[in-house]
C-alpha cells in the first residue's frame, strides 16, 4: 500500500484495501480460542479404561479312585496302556476372597473332561484351565462337583499354576491340600467346598468367603431330620437306641444307652425310623435299614 510523505495513504486510495486492526485481532483471538477449545476437550475427554488381562491358570486336581465301588470303573486297572478316564468330569469354581462393586461374588469355572492316570497307585490327574481377570483379587476357595455317574472320587491337592498377582505383574501359586472324598454329584447334591490354608477368625472372614463358610458349616451341621445316607457327610449325635430288636422277640429288648438311666457317650445320629413294639425310644436296628446288612453309618471323612 503506497503511503505520502507523512506516513498514511493518499486520500484518493480505497478504503477498503485498507486493512482493519480489530479485524485482524478478532480473527486470532478467534484462532486462538478454537484452538484452546479443543486442547481442552481432548485433554478433558475421559480416557476408556483398557480392560484387565486376564491371565489363563493352569489347574492339576490329583484324584484317587475309591476301590470297592458297586459298578465298576471306566478306567481299566489292569491294562497298563490304558491312560485316560473317559466317562465323567469335575466340574470346578474359583471364588475369590473380595466382592465385586454391586457386593456379589467374585468366581470363574472351569470343566476337567478328562483324567490321564500318573503309575499304578490309582492316581488320575484332570486338568483345565481358567480364564481369570486381573481384579480378581485373591483365591480363597474352590469348589469341585464330581459328575461322574457312579465313582466316589479321593481328590488330594488341587494346585494352581499362573494366577494373577492382584499388587504386581507376575502370577502365583496356590494348592489346596483337600484330601477328601467327593461323592458322584446324583447322590449328594451338597456343594463340596474347600478353602485356601490360610485361616480366619469368624470377624475376620473375608466378605467373598462368608456364605461359602455358613454353607460349608450347615453340609457339616445338618437340620436334624431324614434318615443319614452313605454320602453324607453330617456329624449329628444320638444316644445308642438301636441295640434293641423288641420287633422280633421280647428277649431282644435292650435299654438305651446315653440317658440319665445309663450315661454313655453318643454315637452319629442316623433318622432312622422307630420300632413298632418298642416305641420313639428304639430305632430300627442299621443292619436291618441298610440295604446291605452290616453297614454303620460314618460321614464321608474329609
Amino acid at each position: 500500500m503506497p503511503l505520502n510523505g507523512h506516513g498514511k495513504p493518499p486520500a484518493n486510495y480505497p478504503s477498503k484495501n485498507i486493512p482493519s486492526i480489530a479485524k485482524t485481532r478478532y480473527r486470532v483471538t478467534k484462532s486462538v480460542l478454537q484452538q484452546n477449545l479443543s486442547t481442552n476437550q481432548n485433554a478433558a475427554a475421559p480416557q476408556e479404561a483398557a480392560p484387565p488381562i486376564a491371565a489363563v491358570p493352569k489347574c492339576v486336581i490329583t484324584v484317587k479312585r475309591i476301590i470297592g465301588s458297586d459298578k465298576e470303573s471306566t478306567v481299566d486297572h489292569e491294562d497298563p496302556n490304558n491312560h485316560e478316564m473317559v466317562a465323567g468330569r469335575l466340574h470346578l469354581t474359583l471364588y475369590s476372597t473380595e466382592l465385586d462393586r454391586s457386593g456379589r461374588e467374585k468366581k470363574v469355572t472351569a470343566v476337567a473332561e478328562k483324567g490321564t492316570r500318573r503309575g499304578e497307585d490309582q492316581l488320575v490327574e484332570f486338568e483345565c484351565s481358567f480364564s481369570v481377570p486381573r481384579t480378581f483379587g485373591k483365591v480363597g476357595a474352590v469348589t469341585v462337583q464330581n459328575e461322574h455317574e457312579d465313582e466316589t472320587l479321593l481328590v488330594s491337592t488341587i494346585a494352581l499354576d499362573g494366577l494373577p498377582s492382584p499388587t504386581t505383574t507376575t502370577t502365583t501359586f496356590l494348592t489346596f491340600n483337600c484330601n477328601s472324598h467327593i461323592s458322584p454329584l446324583i447322590q449328594n447334591r451338597d456343594l463340596r467346598i474347600f478353602f485356601s490354608d490360610k485361616s480366619y477368625l469368624p470377624a475376620q472372614t473375608p466378605d467373598g468367603l462368608k456364605r461359602l463358610r455358613d454353607l460349608d458349616l450347615e453340609n457339616l451341621r445338618g437340620d436334624g431330620t431324614g434318615e443319614r445316607k452313605e454320602s453324607d457327610r453330617i456329624y449329628d449325635y444320638d444316644v445308642y437306641n438301636d441295640l434293641a430288636d423288641p420287633d422280633s422277640s421280647p428277649h431282644l429288648a435292650r435299654p438305651v444307652l446315653g440317658g440319665r438311666e445309663h450315661p454313655y457317650p453318643r454315637r452319629c445320629r442316623t433318622g432312622r425310623g422307630p420300632t413298632k413294639t418298642g416305641g420313639l425310644c428304639n430305632e430300627i436296628q442299621e443292619a436291618k435299614s441298610l440295604d446291605a446288612p452290616g453297614k454303620i453309618y460314618f460321614p464321608t471323612p474329609d
